[in-house]
């Protein structure tokens, strides 16, 4: 922001901060001066922690899972989870070794009787999926798990392996706690990699609960998406302004609370950012050109 000094003889005076002329709330709702559209359902978490989905066409005011707190509106671009039977993985197209898999045994994110357990076995344990990618591009894997609490361990452990060119891309371990926590994984396919292996449960040593596989092309894990038989694309959030403010200065508040001011906007109808540097919007402001 640009401030201002008058000297007045041997004073100098800083003026008061420069007030906004127009002030937009998302923490909650959105304000009447917006537009939004969206072709399709999405996911997002309620003021309980709940993941639920909006209908078509309707904004979503997401939480905290954890804490509650209100993060504002999720605004997302398009992508699609690639990644079948999200939330079976009962189902014969995850492979099975050392692990026994009880559907449908534990209330998952969004309160149904969908999570399966992970009983684990003797020996290399692993449940994956191989699934078609586009090679030397980011990718990014999630999923929700739960550990059993009568079990001594606190970690789980993924791999996800380049079936193209007999490699590993990843291997670690992630935390497990009493409670839903999604683990996310960001990778690059290599060259002339065309299939991969996810294994989100791979030598394992204790029973846990798993549910929502994700993955898609993103650079983080977006809100869910369920899949059973083919893949499924959520559409893009569309919101814009349905007034005439006219050449204005922006600043944009994210659910973090960081901020992008934008000089120079034709703040008209069909206006909304061009870019944003978070996915949830709490706050827009403009101000007088040249005040940011």
């Amino acid at each position: 922001m640009m401030h201002r000094t008058w000297r007045i003889g041997a004073l100098s005076r800083t003026p008061p901060p420069i007030s906004a002329t127009h002030t937009f709330d998302f923490l909650a709702s959105l304000p009447p001066e917006f537009a939004f559209m969206r072709a399709g359902e999405a996911s997002y978490f309620d003021n309980a922690g709940v993941l639920q989905m909006a209908a078509i066409n309707v904004p979503r005011f997401d939480h905290d899972p954890v804490t509650f707190a209100p993060r504002g509106m999720l605004f997302e671009n398009q992508t699609t989870n690639i990644c079948l039977h999200s939330e079976d993985m009962d189902h014969g197209l995850w492979v099975k070794a050392s692990v026994t898999i009880v559907a449908d045994e534990h209330a998952a994110p969004d309160g149904a009787m969908t999570a399966d357990r992970a009983d684990i076995g003797g020996g290399t344990t692993r449940l994956e999926q191989s699934i078609t990618v586009v090679a030397e591009t980011e990718y990014t894997a999630s999923w929700w798990v739960y550990d059993d609490p009568n079990e001594s361990g606190t970690t789980g452990q993924y791999r996800i392996y380049d079936n193209s060119n007999g490699a590993y891309i990843g291997q670690a371990t992630y935390a497990l706690s009493a409670g839903w926590a999604r683990v996310s994984v960001t990778f690059t396919t290599p060259a002339a990699c065309n299939s991969i292996r996810i294994t989100p449960v791979f030598k394992s040593y204790d029973d846990f609960w798993i549910w929502g596989v994700q993955v898609e092309t993103s650079g983080t894990a977006t809100s869910y998406i369920p899949t059973t038989s083919g893949t499924m694309t959520r559409a893009a959030d569309n919101p814009t302004l349905n007034v005439d403010l006219g050449v204005k200065d922006a600043r944009v508040t994210y659910g973090d609370d960081s901020y992008d001011d934008m000089p120079n906007q034709t703040a008209n109808t069909g206006w909304w950012p061009a870019s944003l540097s978070g996915s949830h919007v709490k706050k827009i402001q403009f101000y007088a050109p040249g005040d940011l």
